[in-house]
């Protein structure tokens, strides 16, 4: 096992859809973890108006959520807390 860090890649996100779901439980947590999200999508060039947020109660909901969000196809990428972007497959 490595000990060193990856190295960070530029990527250029001007052309993608996100979704991101996120639990209202533990409010503090969640939603400084949603800014830093957000934050990397933008410094990524994904444009604001492309990035679709979904509140639920807790965790119980989030993969209904994603579910649902898979389902509307306005997204090429989806997330949630328990699915680390990098491993989601296109939705395309």
């Amino acid at each position: 096992m490595s000990l060193h860090a990856p190295r960070a890649r530029a990527v250029d996100g001007a052309a993608f859809a996100v979704g991101i779901v996120a639990a209202r439980f533990n409010e503090d947590l969640v939603d400084a973890l949603l800014a830093r999200v957000q934050s990397g999508l933008g410094a990524s060039a994904v444009k604001a108006g492309r990035v679709t947020v979904v509140r639920v109660p807790g965790s119980h909901e989030v993969p209904w959520a994603v579910q649902a969000l898979a389902r509307d196809r306005k997204s090429t990428r989806l997330n949630s807390s328990h699915i680390p972007l990098s491993r989601m497959p296109s939705s395309a």
